[in-house]
């Protein structure tokens, strides 16, 4: 596990930096800035400190190494309403192939709403309708090789085709990759994961082709006990400077009057 974070720190250290990246002096200088807008409600309630414990389809946006924690089958959709009568749309699904491999598929709609343009003289030039599309397709692997008994690891990748429509069109391709690991203690969980988002070839308007907005996110996960959830995370973006973000939650179960029969025992 030491030598694949140690990978991914190599990779995210490689990439070509400017002298403002990754601080306040690097705001706006990179484009496509939608695949930063979260994707899923339980992520957003928690603070986006989430990529240590996502565990459904929208783990391809957080984490793609946390789709191997999906059991069977998973589905997920978010639409948020936003000012001035932006909306954005998320949805995903993800479907289990063997003991150790889960695909998934995603699809992400920004829609700006209309906008009156104007020319470089100031008069109006028409109505314009800004429109972002995504696609993306996640693959995550449990690593039987480096799991045991007191730890599971697991991997995961996504690569993504954005589109966007605003007055003029562009295009561009990018990828992410995430590594989970949960430790198992005498009676509490502890997940520690990281993923870097957004690597790849950002959208060309006019002459120049904008930078993705790569950022990497390490964080973790504990279970004091077995209700109460602590999340905790480090985000660095190369457009902005790096920050911390924390979330709880809290799961109440309703007590049942009658037992369903319990799954046969799985030996590790």
């Amino acid at each position: 596990m030491r030598r694949v974070l140690a990978a991914c720190l190599a990779v995210l250290l490689a990439l070509p930096a400017g002298a403002s990246d990754f601080g306040r002096a690097a705001v706006g200088t990179s484009g496509s800035e939608f695949l930063l807008m979260d994707t899923s409600a339980r992520g957003i309630a928690m603070g986006g400190a989430h990529a240590a414990v996502t565990n459904d389809a929208s783990s391809i946006y957080w984490n793609a190494a946390g789709l191997a924690q999906i059991p069977r089958f998973s589905a997920t959709f978010l639409h948020s309403q936003y000012v001035a009568g932006i909306t954005y749309n998320a949805a995903a699904v993800a479907k289990r192939l063997n003991d150790s491999t889960v695909l998934a598929g995603g699809v992400r709609y920004l829609d700006i709403g209309e906008i009156q343009g104007t020319n470089i003289n100031g008069l109006n030039s028409g109505r314009f309708h800004p429109r972002s599309y995504l696609a993306e397709l996640g693959w995550g692997q449990s690593i039987y090789d480096l799991s045991d008994s007191e730890v599971d690891v697991s991997m995961g990748v996504a690569v993504k085709y954005l589109y966007s429509d605003m007055v003029e069109k562009a295009s561009g391709y990018g990828g992410d990759f995430g590594v989970h690991s949960r430790f198992y203690g005498t009676s509490q969980t502890y997940d520690i994961a990281m993923s870097l988002q957004n690597l790849g070839i950002g959208q060309k308007f006019d002459k120049v082709r904008d930078s993705l907005p790569t950022r990497l996110r390490f964080g973790g996960g504990a279970r004091l006990y077995k209700p109460l959830l602590l999340t905790v995370e480090a985000i660095a973006p190369i457009n902005n400077s790096p920050y911390a973000a924390a979330g709880m939650e809290y799961t109440s179960t309703s007590r049942r009057t009658c037992r369903a029969p319990s799954a046969p025992a799985r030996t590790r």
